[in-house]
């Protein structure tokens, strides 16, 4: 019973989490939008705005059974813990993660516009945003999307660190941090400055192939280009990579 109550706490906390980060992340877009100090890619699009509980289900329930599964072997896999707080062995894992991760995300995203079924069923609740892309939209999604292109990737990350003589829960902290941040400026709508984007990105933007938000948003107006997520790589060698399209111009 306590494991089941861990995997369901920890599933739903995780949901819970990202929308108040998605929440901070839209009040400080729009203040700093006041300021003038950002500005939404096409202007007067309203910024999408969704119901929490929606936001919280699409990313907590996929995310139970991961937790469930933890629960399950956290005696011998917590034994192996140990804190580094090296900023570059942080900063490392956290970019090879994501490297790996923007790979296994391109497959499956791409499978799910080429597959009628799939987008149809699975993945074009997402592709309701459009030009109102807004950090509260970053979960607007069918929890199976989520499952498969988030969760799968964070339980054979799990899996992998399982069998490792040691891992460190600061860089799995730090790569869930990173990861959420950079999906949402992903989705956030807005023109960032360089600055902003490197420190969300937890530095991970200052490679030169990292995607920043305009790229994100431009596959929501045009879905047939940039199906990568954190970096340009993918798209590029595929063809379908975009800098920009005739609505932001």
């Amino acid at each position: 019973m306590l494991t089941l109550a861990i995997g369901i706490g920890g599933g739903l906390g995780v949901g819970l989490a990202n929308y108040l980060a998605e929440a901070v992340a839209t009040a400080v877009c729009v203040w700093l939008e006041q300021q003038g100090s950002i500005h939404r890619f096409i202007p007067g699009t309203a910024p999408f705005a969704e119901h929490p509980p929606s936001n919280v289900l699409a990313v907590g329930l996929p995310y139970i059974p991961l937790y469930y599964a933890i629960s399950l072997g956290w005696t011998a896999f917590g034994q192996r813990a140990a804190l580094d707080f090296n900023p570059l062995s942080i900063w490392s894992f956290v970019t090879v993660a994501m490297l790996c991760h923007d790979a296994w995300f391109f497959t499956l995203h791409t499978l799910f516009h080429k597959i009628r079924r799939l987008y149809k069923h699975i993945h074009s609740m997402h592709h309701q945003l459009g030009a109102s892309c807004s950090a509260l939209g970053n979960a607007y999604a069918d929890a199976v999307d989520v499952g498969l292109c988030f969760v799968g990737f964070h339980a054979a990350l799990y899996v992998y660190l399982y069998h490792q003589p040691t891992w460190n829960p600061l860089a799995v902290v730090a790569l869930i941090v990173v990861e959420v941040m950079t999906n949402i400026v992903g989705h956030c709508g807005y023109q960032l400055p360089y600055w902003l984007h490197l420190l969300v990105t937890g530095g991970v933007g200052i490679l030169p192939n990292t995607a920043n938000s305009k790229t994100h948003y431009i596959h929501h107006l045009q879905p047939q280009y940039n199906r990568a997520l954190y970096f340009i790589h993918w798209d590029y060698v595929s063809g379908t990579y975009r800098n920009s399209v005739k609505a932001l111009k």
